[in-house]
């Protein structure tokens, strides 16, 4: 299951500005040139994301995607916790093959029950591969929420499937029905109810944020910041030393729980003493660590994100050796890097490279040294250097 969490989305001229925001974990991404509320999904999983240290006392590891808009969706349907997880499942059942081009989406969680909800459709992904075509693929549905499109759209009842017909123009039906049948419905019978329907229970997320930012007292909260920044109470970024040579190693981010993890509902996630790989639950983007006052790590870092647009940046200083900004001078976004992140991916130097490869993480190292000492291929082929699986075995008190 993919799941893309408190995402939003500003129009844009061709295009629209999706934040997706995850407790621990900011990513922003293009959606495609599609009406108000047809979103791209983002393929990340909140849980698991601290695991590997993308969230440190506040400030968060932030991905930013490609600046080419992605294909998108061409079906969208709306789905509530108020769906019995029999009926779920069917739906994500009858979308089988189906996970590039249709998105499932809720409108949030009632704070701070966000566990019952995943646990709920989770559960229904489960029993909608107990009961899937045993010849197809695993069924992997794309999941998100995001409250604008049910407010753009007036969505007040569940199911209900927007679909992209042939004439390119969206349309609806509302019940619930599999989703060959709630798309054909859609666009021959635009609007109608075609078979059961729920209320959505989960309120408007964005609502929930609003009254409670709206009740913030903001100007004790910037004392509060002016104060820690005065007497050196800031965060600090955790510096790395450069690379001297190139490999390339893989690190098994598995942990030992250190106590049972329950759901509000007493629902146990995880016991105590249970090793938890978050690699199967969550899809990394790559991601690059950076110095940029290491003028000599640079052309490595520019030709890594040539090939990967969409990494993170996450830098040791946010400074280039001339005092420039490193994000103004190369155009993108970077994002300090912390201990949590650094103790939990096994990075050790800059720059280095970090891919996820199935349930480890491959850390590619290149020094500046090695690239002086060629023209062209910077570093030999990753089949030509040592494989190092480093597996970590770490208690963590959740």
């Amino acid at each position: 299951m993919k799941f893309t969490l408190h995402t939003w989305f500003r129009p844009r001229p061709r295009h629209r500005r999706a934040w997706i925001v995850l407790p621990g974990l900011a990513i922003i991404a293009l959606a495609s040139a599609i009406p108000a509320a047809a979103p791209t999904v983002n393929p990340l999983q909140t849980e698991a994301a601290s695991v590997l240290g993308l969230s440190a006392s506040g400030l968060e590891a932030t991905a930013v995607a490609s600046a080419q808009a992605a294909p998108g969706p061409t079906t969208v349907v709306f789905i509530s916790a108020s769906i019995p997880q029999d009926r779920l499942a069917k739906l994500f059942v009858s979308a089988q093959g189906r996970e590039s081009d249709t998105l499932f989406l809720l409108r949030g969680w009632t704070p701070p029950s966000f566990q019952s909800v995943v646990a709920h459709v989770a559960s229904a992904v489960k029993a909608a591969n107990e009961n899937r075509d045993g010849a197809g693929s695993p069924i992997n549905p794309n999941i998100a929420i995001d409250p604008t499109p049910f407010r753009e759209y007036q969505i007040a009842s569940v199911p209900t499937t927007l679909t992209k017909c042939n004439d390119g123009a969206w349309r609806r039906s509302i019940g619930e029905m599999a989703l060959e049948g709630a798309q054909r419905a859609a666009c021959d019978q635009p609007g109608a109810v075609i078979g059961p329907v729920f209320p959505v229970a989960e309120p408007d997320i964005l609502e929930v944020i609003e009254a409670r930012a709206n009740s913030m007292d903001w100007d004790a909260v910037i004392a509060g910041v002016a104060e820690r920044a005065e007497t050196g109470q800031t965060l600090k970024i955790t510096p790395l030393p450069g690379a001297t040579d190139s490999r390339v190693t893989t690190w098994d981010p598995t942990v030992t729980v250190s106590q049972d993890i329950t759901l509000p509902n007493q629902q146990v996630l995880a016991r105590r003493g249970q090793r938890i790989n978050p690699l199967s639950v969550l899809t990394l983007r790559p991601m690059v660590v950076w110095n940029p006052s290491i003028a000599a790590e640079r052309p490595i870092v520019e030709r890594w994100l040539k090939k990967h647009p969409a990494a993170v940046v996450l830098v040791t200083s946010v400074f280039l050796p001339d005092g420039k900004s490193a994000a103004e001078a190369m155009r993108i976004q970077v994002f300090p890097l912390f201990g949590d992140f650094v103790a939990r991916t096994g990075v050790t130097v800059t720059p280095t490279l970090i891919e996820q490869k199935d349930s480890l993480l491959q850390l590619t190292v290149e020094s500046p040294l090695n690239a002086a000492a060629t023209s062209t291929q910077l570093v030999p082929s990753p089949a030509k250097l040592p494989q190092v699986r480093q597996t970590r075995s770490t208690s963590r008190n959740d």
